[in-house]
């Protein structure tokens, strides 16, 4: 009879166990989604990013200058926020016959989709919480498929 009372109380504690640790891996992968929105922000000069802003995938490859290559998918309804932190010139209006991995000079990231739309900006130089940004140039291109829904964002900055 005493076994069994153990028993129970250590299946129960068990399953409490099981919920604190599958509450802490939900909250886990929900900072880690706001981390990675937060890194989009900052690349694209926004105070905070879209929360709808998932599935980021970044690769930064860069030895002596900051090159970073993302992707990540995005409420078609919040793409245009993405273009607000600097003045993006349209750079592409026709339906392209490349997919992503072709048409950024990155390493490839995320899933391929055809590029309808493409936005450049070359940066001024700026300050921004005491780091002067853009000192010596760079480029930053964001491109999109027809819903606006998939991005790919490349960073430089000399």
């Amino acid at each position: 009879m005493k076994f069994l009372k153990l028993k129970k109380i250590y299946v129960g504690l068990m399953v409490i166990l099981t919920l604190i640790a599958g509450v802490g891996v939900l909250y886990a992968m929900d900072h880690m989604d706001y981390f990675l929105r937060q890194r989009m922000a900052a690349l694209l000069n926004l105070d905070t990013a879209p929360h709808s802003i998932h599935h980021v995938s970044c690769e930064d490859w860069g030895f002596s200058d900051v090159l970073v290559t993302c992707y990540f998918s995005v409420d078609k309804k919040d793409f245009p926020i993405l273009l607000k932190g600097y003045s993006f010139g349209r750079t592409i209006g026709n339906k392209l016959s490349s997919h992503d991995h072709n048409i950024s000079s990155g390493p490839k990231v995320g899933p391929e989709f055809t590029i309808s739309s493409g936005y450049t900006v070359n940066p001024k130089p700026y300050q921004k919480n005491g780091y002067k940004l853009f000192a010596h140039g760079g480029t930053i291109s964001l491109y999109t498929n027809d819903q606006n829904n998939q991005v790919i964002l490349n960073f430089y900055e000399e």
